[in-house]
């Protein structure tokens, strides 16, 4: 444990310890700000001021904490957070408690612009950012909002309160710039974000501890913030900065330099030099049971090795949801090898399988083509489409998918030339199946080389 004494322009000084590179005290003089308690991999499990009012953190659950006269804290539900937004504890005027869903809108960065009632519509609140993360507080005039207030004064000032039974919720929303959580509702004297591994202050632009991943960045200053370069770099946790990516979204990718990636000629451990992205456009619900086919629901995006990005008609559901297993979202490998003895195509399989040609894939669910109740899939390929772009037969109920990732026919030859040729048919690929965001951005970096998968 270590002390440091951080200073801010508008802020009285703050003294800071830390557990290792985690903060653990942030106190002023003699007060005690916050106190933050983590687990041994570092997520936090608390975050209380100094007469132990605050939250504790409970996976996608948070809860408020209000000191107890007998030394016994008293946990209360402050929220629920979800993939869009969170669902919180709502008391309207009249003392009445329900809970209520808030739709986070994030911009290109991942920054909370909107906060939206899920229930109503209604704009709760809307912020600005500075580029290096200053909030821009904004009121939406339209629809009678009024500028949200973080309570600091109320014994539970996480509770979303309204102003009136007609109005919508003030709303103390903590998730701000870069989606991480303010710790201003601990005391106005820490205008801090949490990414996790470090506190950030929007305010200096300065982290409050250095990187431990430092030694990657010697021309670089372990305090600055993404390399003074905000508007093109992400920060996802304090560690080291990346690129942008799927609508603000990291998902695994970075960009590296060809010396970083090659070793005495070969590619290293954990690098590809090409990458799949699968992006649902469609719904589940465009599969037709009666005529056994489905209209492609996907694009893929393939980011190939000089840099440029090519988009492909594609599916990623199966000809029958009955009988045939469903790819789940999350990152794969895959290999040129034979369809069915037939002709060229991707087998996919688990990132770091010993048997690669196993070709297993893990499902969230039994797989249904079994009655065993295995909950693996094996053969899962990407490959061509059947007629028409069809991923089954429509009058004689021939399936073309039992699982596999499909492009279609008409664009097929030009997908797997990049992967069959000579300098390629070797090389492991990298593929993403994501349901739950659209079309990737395009980076505003300059053109890449390589790809590499961080594990």
């Amino acid at each position: 444990m270590f002390i440091m004494i951080y200073h801010t322009n508008a802020f009285s000084e703050n003294a800071f310890s830390y557990d290792l590179n985690l903060t653990s005290r942030v106190s002023s003089g003699d007060t005690t700000l916050a106190v933050y308690g983590h687990l041994a991999d570092g997520t936090k499990i608390r975050s209380v001021d100094g007469t132990g009012n605050g939250l504790q953190y409970r996976g996608s659950l948070v809860y408020t904490q209000t000191a107890g006269q007998s030394g016994s804290p008293i946990l209360t539900l402050d929220c629920a957070l979800t993939s869009a937004g969170r669902i919180v504890r709502w008391t309207a005027a009249d003392g009445s408690v329900s809970y209520r869903s808030l739709i986070h809108l994030r911009d290109h960065l991942g920054s909370v612009r909107a906060v939206v009632d899920g229930d109503t519509g209604t704009v709760i609140e809307a912020s600005d950012y500075y580029p290096f993360g200053k909030r821009i507080p904004t009121v939406t005039e339209a629809l009678s909002v009024t500028e949200p207030v973080e309570v600091t004064s109320n014994p539970n000032p996480h509770s979303v309160a309204s102003t009136s039974s007609t109005t919508a919720p003030t709303s103390p929303n903590r998730w701000h710039f870069s989606g991480k959580e303010s710790q201003s509702f601990l005391s106005a004297s820490i205008p801090l974000l949490d990414f996790g591994a470090r506190m950030y202050d929007p305010l200096t632009a300065r982290w409050t501890a250095q990187d431990p991943l430092a030694e990657k960045y010697y021309a670089v200053s372990p305090y600055a913030y993404c390399s003074a370069n905000p508007v093109n770099i992400v920060d996802p946790n304090g560690l080291a900065w990346k690129p942008l990516y799927y609508n603000g979204e990291y998902v695994g990718y970075e960009w590296i330099s060809n010396d970083d990636a090659y070793e005495n000629g070969q590619l290293k451990d954990g690098y590809y030099e090409q990458a799949i992205f699968f992006t649902a456009t469609g719904t589940q619900g465009s599969f037709d049971k009666d005529s056994k086919y489905n209209i492609g629901t996907s694009t893929a995006f393939v980011y190939l090795a000089d840099g440029s990005i090519m988009a492909y008609n594609a599916s990623t559901y199966p000809a029958d949801l009955d009988k045939f297993p469903t790819v789940p979202e999350g990152l794969y490998e895959a290999k040129v090898g034979k369809h069915k003895g037939s002709y060229d195509a991707l087998r996919l399989s688990e990132i770091g399988t010993e048997n690669f040609y196993a070709n297993r894939i893990d499902l969230e669910n039994e797989n249904p083509a079994f009655s065993d109740g295995r909950t693996y899939a094996q053969g899962i390929n990407i490959h061509k489409a059947g007629k028409g772009d069809l991923t089954g037969g429509k009058n004689t109920g021939i399936y073309v998918s039992q699982g596999c990732l499909l492009i279609s026919r008409t664009e097929w030859s030009s997908f797997i030339g990049h992967f069959a040729n000579k300098s390629q048919r070797n090389n492991i690929v990298s593929v993403s199946v994501s349901r739950s965001v659209s079309t990737p951005v395009k980076y505003l970096l300059p053109p890449p080389i390589h790809i590499s998968i961080k594990r």
